[in-house]
């Protein structure tokens, strides 16, 4: 006999158990007696076939290996809608944790402002109130380099020799985590080594007073931070990667309606900068939306950013007063 006879005739005789499909193959010395058996079990189909349908207790074990695996098997479309379900979930999620990874970077960048600050606070504190120098191209500023140039903007160095790291020796303080882009003279990808700049008030080199003008002379102890005062005078900065490069943060005077050095935008349109009293802001611009160079109009392509403008100078000088 053909194998596939007695498996048509045994799939119809349990057809009721259809979970249960077992291909079985004839063995060819036993036909006789496989034909005899056939011809009995036709004629009791009527009356036995709940006898003749094997019990799951004594379902072979290759069947059943077959019968689990069918179970746990998907369809296409029950595959289709667990995707469509994981994308619709991720589509929900996926904006919330870009949220707070940025409100991550914003508080890991403000604790370095803070820490930065405390250290310029205790510089003070230790020099008879006298704030540390925020000369050009000297060792003996808070910051030495140019991180606009090579070697200077990945020299480690430039850091380790500054007059506040002794006061905390991580120089992981003076990078913000967002700041990853470099001006066009330097190669992408290039990691720099400072994101912060100190404002041109304060312990500035005499040479630097033209900058602001002899009205509003530079601060050289704390003691001379009035108008504005140490809650509203900016120490530190996030400036804007075009145009960091020394560590000085200038300001035009009050009154003076153009940009010298510009903040970044890299906060979601905000930057953060910190103040003489030792706390630390995020500073949310009305208008100010793009990175700045040096010396930009405070209206460009229709955009204007005086308010922007103004509320720096006045954490800089009060327009009249020293």
């Amino acid at each position: 006999m053909r194998p596939g006879i007695f498996v048509l005739i045994i799939g119809e005789i349990v057809k009721d158990k259809p979970s249960f499909v077992c291909f079985i193959k004839a063995d060819p010395h036993s036909t006789m007696k496989t034909q005899a058996n056939l011809v009995a079990a036709d004629e009791r189909s009527n009356s036995s076939v709940t006898r003749l349908a094997p019990s799951p207790n004594s379902t072979p074990r290759s069947c059943r290996a077959s019968s689990a695996r069918l179970a746990r098997a998907f369809t296409l479309i029950e595959l289709l809608v667990v995707i469509a379900i994981i994308a619709i979930l991720a589509g929900m999620l996926l904006p919330a944790l870009s949220k707070a990874k940025a409100k991550a970077n914003n508080t890991y960048c403000m604790s370095n402002l803070k820490q930065l600050t405390l250290s310029w606070m205790m510089y003070a504190n230790d020099y008879n109130d006298r704030v540390v120098l925020n000369w050009l191209d000297s060792s003996n500023a808070w910051i030495n380099g140019n991180i606009n140039l090579m070697p200077d903007a990945t020299n480690i160095n430039v850091i380790m020799q500054g007059k506040l790291y002794p006061y905390n020796s991580s120089a992981a303080i003076y990078k913000c985590p967002r700041d990853v882009k470099n001006p066009p003279n330097l190669k992408q990808g290039l990691p720099r080594v400072r994101s912060y700049s100190m404002s041109g008030r304060m312990g500035a080199h005499s040479d630097q007073t033209s900058i602001l003008g002899t009205q509003y002379p530079i601060r050289i102890k704390t003691t001379d931070i009035t108008h504005p005062g140490p809650s509203e005078a900016f120490v530190f900065i996030e400036e804007s990667y075009l145009c960091i490069d020394d560590g000085f943060f200038a300001t035009k005077p009050p009154g003076t309606l153009n940009w010298q050095n510009s903040p970044s935008i890299r906060h979601a349109q905000a930057c953060e900068w910190s103040f003489a009293d030792g706390h630390a802001e995020i500073w949310r611009f009305r208008s100010l939306n793009r990175e700045q160079d040096w010396d930009e109009p405070v209206k460009v392509a229709g955009i204007d950013t005086t308010q922007d403008l103004i509320k720096l100078q006045n954490a800089v000088a009060i327009k009249g007063l020293q």
